[in-house]
């Protein structure tokens, strides 16, 4: 499933179909999950995202292979790109985080667990590489124009 998500503040987002703007929010760098282990050299690859002005096409997998994966970043916009996969934190459901974000409660939802994080430069290309355990995932891509963030998540994606 995709949706669209508003943001409010660092990493909220309002969930429905298809993709909008939102209100401004920041990023920071890359932090992996304290367990997931340092990606190797050669993930396996498992598919890209491509983000554009309208949209955020992605072709992998809504069964995520166990271990280290890398997947493919697209940004066909004029602005920094940013994707994000969040796991939701056992004990939780992505209907929960969707009915949070949903609710536009502003920060981050306190049980999701950030993955993996990557910027994108306007019309550039870079890749996302992490380890993926079992459990429930969400998949972000969005950008920033005029202090309005425009973003889609995909989910749930499982992996077990």
């Amino acid at each position: 499933m995709v949706i669209k998500a508003q943001l409010l503040g660092i990493l909220s987002a309002v969930v429905v179909a298809g993709c909008g703007p939102t209100s401004t929010g920041t990023g920071s760098t890359a932090r992996p999950h304290p367990s997931a282990v340092t990606p190797s050299p050669t993930p396996l690859a498992i598919g890209a995202a491509t983000l554009s002005r309208s949209e955020c096409v992605s072709n992998f997998p809504s069964q995520l292979p166990l271990g280290v994966v890398s997947i493919t970043l697209v940004n066909k916009t004029e602005f920094t790109g940013r994707f994000i996969l969040v796991r939701i934190n056992d004990g939780h459901s992505y209907q929960e985080f969707a009915d949070y974000i949903k609710a536009g409660t502003p920060g981050r939802p306190p049980f999701i667990t950030e993955y993996g994080f990557e910027d994108v430069q306007p019309s550039g290309t870079g890749a996302m590489a992490t380890t993926i355990i079992a459990g429930t995932y969400g998949f972000h891509c969005g950008y920033a124009k005029d202090g309005k963030v425009t973003e889609c998540w995909r989910g749930p994606l499982e992996a077990t």
